[in-house]
């Protein structure tokens, strides 16, 4: 499956980039990374856009260089990657 870029944002602000391939699944990611505390939570609300266009390919461009390109699930605001939550992983999304 292909997977789509979105863009994780609490109180309109940007703070991760999920990758999924559909929106569903795209906020089972965010519900592991508000699990794990990787997302502040807020009071406000949290949606998920698709990914723009730029924040896209640079977030690509870095997996790709750290080899995670085709399994990451997230890339945290900090610059951080999430390959896998415990049990949840791309594969077990896939299945």
């Amino acid at each position: 499956m292909k997977r789509k870029l979105w863009t994780l944002l609490a109180d309109r602000q940007p703070v991760a980039v999920v990758a999924a391939d559909c929106l569903p699944n795209a906020w089972v990611i965010v519900k592991a990374l508000q699990d794990s505390h990787d997302v502040p939570v807020t009071g406000g609300a949290m949606e998920i856009v698709p990914c723009p266009r730029t924040e896209a390919s640079r977030t690509t461009s870095r997996a790709r260089r750290l080899g995670c390109a085709d399994t990451f699930l997230a890339c945290l605001q900090r610059g951080y990657f999430i390959l896998s939550f415990g049990g949840l992983s791309l594969d077990t999304l896939q299945a």
